[in-house]
């Protein structure tokens, strides 16, 4: 994917759940919940939201890790 959006120039959308697949790949993040945008902006800002859903999947995929 890296490869193809730099040889390409191209502008891709990637639908996951996988954390350390979206900071490799993504500029910009659009995170969602019961429908809603609950963050928009750059992908190293996500961890500072202070959304306390987002705080909580931040939370999950770190216990997850372990």
């Amino acid at each position: 994917m890296l490869r193809l959006k730099a040889r390409l120039q191209l502008t891709a959308v990637v639908v996951t759940h996988d954390l350390a697949l979206m900071r490799k790949v993504a500029d910009k993040v659009v995170f969602l919940h019961d429908g809603q945008v609950i963050y928009f902006g750059a992908t190293e800002d996500l961890e500072t939201s202070d959304h306390p859903f987002i705080q909580e999947f931040l939370e999950m995929d770190r216990i997850l890790k372990v």
